[in-house]
């Protein structure tokens, strides 16, 4: 039964895939995950595919059952001991996004801000604009922006981070501080506590919190 059905479900899920060498490519990832997969299925519990169900996102879905896989038989940490926990970080960054506010591709951040897509990239390049990797491109967090612009010194507190993932300085700047009465850092620049927002920043890179 499987080899009449197999064929056209991976034939629509490569649909979307432009022909030739990437074609092939995520053909060959999607054969060799499949078999990873339907052995989690099989063996998890109901409660479990339940649980996976819950999480808001596909994302989520996927990373919640590896990680109750991971350490069974077989399965997860046999195959590939890092598995669980690059689940786990896709889950976060999709999270950190979503409390962001989403993520606006380069276009969107240009008609925007009245500015070219070259000038979008520059100014990321120079560190004024926070952009985070996703999908093979960059994606800039919305929290950001204001109706009109970008939030006051935001590029003043992205150049005092002395951290270079933009996934890190992405969470600082979501993250509430006792300092700021628990205000988010991008919320008090927003609002003009930027000399507090400063310290938040740099308390973390001097600590090297997580």
């Amino acid at each position: 039964m499987h080899a009449t059905a197999d064929p056209p479900a991976i034939d629509e899920i490569l649909a979307a895939v432009p022909e030739g060498e990437k074609r092939a490519l995520a053909e060959a990832v999607l054969r060799r995950s499949m078999p990873l997969l339907a052995r989690m299925l099989a063996s998890a519990p109901a409660d479990v595919l339940i649980d996976s169900l819950s999480a808001p996102t596909d994302v989520g879905t996927l990373a919640r059952l590896l990680s109750a896989a991971s350490g069974a038989p077989e399965t997860v940490d046999e195959v590939d001991p890092l598995a669980d926990a690059f689940a786990r970080g896709a889950e976060i960054k999709r999270e950190l996004l979503e409390e962001a506010g989403g993520g606006w591709p380069t276009a969107v951040v240009a008609r925007h801000l009245g500015i070219t897509r070259q000038a979008v990239d520059r100014r990321r390049q120079r560190g004024s604009l926070l952009a985070v990797e996703a999908g093979g491109g960059y994606l800039y967090p919305a929290c950001q922006f204001t109706e009109d612009g970008v939030v006051p010194h935001l590029s003043d507190a992205l150049k005092a981070f002395q951290i270079e993932s933009p996934w890190s300085r992405l969470s600082v700047l979501l993250a509430g501080t006792p300092m700021l009465g628990e205000v988010r850092v991008i919320d008090a620049l927003r609002s003009g506590q930027a000399e507090e927002a400063m310290h938040a920043v740099r308390t973390y890179g001097d600590h090297g919190a997580a």
